[in-house]
């Protein structure tokens, strides 16, 4: 069954919509610890559980991906220890902040609020400048680490 181009529209809003929502809502249930592991913390059973590396990429080969560190960066960033969210991914704040944009804007594309089509085209175009500025953004970070990694 093919969905028409609406009905993908909607689903892709939705998509985007909760995959924000969840990113930001699981930053609070995480907290770094001093040496930079990564927990998450129940406040039913009061206890903390390290999570463990999921990088694929630096497990395998032992190199960071452009996205190591973003989720300790958006753990840091939701109690806003700024200094340790760049530390573990400078990206990580950015990100963090377009999720939290990313929820009232995709509501209101998904329910199509609004009567002025013109604003949104133009809202949507910046929008796209954003994406791949994030993108050189993960991988300018990616290259500076590994440059790092080489000269050490």
């Amino acid at each position: 069954m093919a969905l028409n181009h609406a009905n993908k529209s909607h689903w892709e809003h939705w998509v985007i919509m909760a995959g924000c929502a969840a990113a930001i809502a699981g930053s609070y249930a995480l907290t770094v610890s001093e040496n930079g592991d990564l927990r998450f913390c129940s406040t039913f059973s009061q206890s903390q559980t390290c999570i463990p590396e999921v990088c694929i990429l630096r497990r395998i080969i032992g190199i960071s991906c452009p996205g190591c560190g973003l989720m300790r960066s958006f753990a840091a960033t939701a109690r806003i220890e700024l200094k340790r969210a760049v530390f573990f991914n400078p990206m990580g704040p950015v990100l963090f902040v377009i999720c939290i944009f990313q929820i009232p804007y995709r509501m209101i594309k998904y329910y199509e609020v609004g009567s002025s089509q013109v604003l949104w085209n133009k809202i949507d175009e910046r929008l796209d400048l954003v994406t791949w500025t994030i993108v050189g953004g993960l991988l300018l970070t990616w290259f500076a680490r590994i440059v790092d990694g080489l000269a050490s």
